[in-house]
């Protein structure tokens, strides 16, 4: 009797074990997070279901069988499909930018899907068809980290393209060109398959601007105001070794009342008077703290900033390309892959430096 007593208790507990287990597994992701013990079983729980499912079809006559189901029935078969996921696009130049995805791929290993990209400038929202589309196919697609010949064996393996257990991608990129200079842009992506296109997934990217003469562009002042009622704005520039910027200043800011601070990766001046910030933030690149310059100048020719201060800074890299005066939102990115930069003073070091940025 001894040994059906404990055959009988085997199977209660393997059988309290499955259901425990099941119930776990099916217990919505949202809620399991709020329980950290239950959170952590269900990943691992789901882990280890998936390595099981990935390899009951690795098998040469399981892979022979999903290649005549996707040949055969592929339409009947695919699952419907999902909005990819981790959605991102980066600027790399005026008009051109890269973006990147990760596929939500169903477990379902006949599904296959392209994707479809399309773009369209922010706050166009005419019609449809202000979106501009592309088809993807595998030649679109970008290696997410290109390998170099100086990468050890260990990192070129790591380099390579990860793939699921059905040789699907689990990352993609692509380059898209063609694109307005410097345009606020709303990116989407879709996954395509035999049974329709799925889900929109979008972003947004504002491509890069062209510097102007001086190395250059134009910033925000965090939300200020011209007399015209327009955001007013600051200029900067650069040269190979300086770095510095124009910005407006009223007519009653006297320059005792000025205080300038400048750290390596940071600016601030405000009215000592009236206690206010007048233009502060971080910088993109590092300055010489103790090589400083300021002024108050009236820019006749220049309407824009009329009366302003204008701050120089000497670049603690020399012959580094900033793409901005200040970091943010409100400080656009100009395209550095397109300054010419100057050189300053006679110094033969300079001179010989001139054609290295040419």
């Amino acid at each position: 009797m001894a040994p059906s007593m404990a055959v009988m208790w085997f199977g209660r507990f393997s059988l309290a074990f499955f259901i425990t287990v099941l119930a776990i597994v099916l217990i919505p992701a949202a809620l399991a997070s709020n329980i950290p013990v239950v959170g952590d079983l269900q990943k691992n729980f789901r882990g280890q279901l998936l390595k099981f499912w990935y390899l009951s079809f690795q098998g040469p006559f399981a892979k022979m069988a999903v290649w005549c189901g996707k040949k055969s029935a592929g339409r009947l078969l695919s699952s419907a499909c999902q909005a990819p996921n981790k959605l991102a696009a980066k600027a790399t130049g005026t008009t051109v930018l890269q973006c990147s995805w990760t596929p939500n791929l169903p477990m379902n290993p006949f599904h296959e899907e392209e994707y479809v990209c399309s773009w369209r400038s922010v706050g166009d929202t005419t019609n449809a068809g202000s979106w501009h589309q592309k088809d993807l196919t595998d030649e679109d697609y970008q290696v997410i980290d290109p390998k170099d010949e100086r990468d050890t064996a260990a990192q070129a393996k790591a380099k390579e393209i990860k793939k699921d257990a059905y040789g699907r991608r689990r990352r993609y990129k692509v380059v898209i060109q063609g694109l307005p200079v410097f345009e606020p842009l709303e990116i989407r992506v879709a996954a395509v398959s035999k049974k329709g296109r799925g889900p929109w997934s979008t972003t947004t990217v504002t491509t890069l601007a062209e510097p102007n003469n001086e190395g250059g562009f134009v910033g925000l002042l965090g939300g200020k105001r011209s007399a015209d009622g327009k955001l007013a704005q600051y200029k900067w520039w650069q040269s190979k070794h300086e770095v510095g910027c124009k910005v407006p200043l009223a007519d009653s800011v006297k320059p005792k009342e000025i205080r300038v601070l400048v750290t390596r990766q940071g600016v601030k001046v405000t009215n000592a008077t009236t206690d206010t910030v007048i233009f502060s933030g971080d910088l993109f690149g590092q300055a010489k703290v103790d090589e400083v310059f300021w002024e108050v100048e009236v820019a006749e020719k220049d309407k824009d900033v009329g009366r302003h201060l204008a701050l120089t800074l000497r670049k603690e890299k020399l012959m580094e390309k900033w793409a901005s005066f200040l970091t943010g939102k409100d400080h656009p990115l100009i395209d550095v892959q397109l300054l010419r930069l100057h050189y300053e003073g006679n110094a033969m070091t300079e001179m010989a430096s001139h054609d290295l940025w040419e």
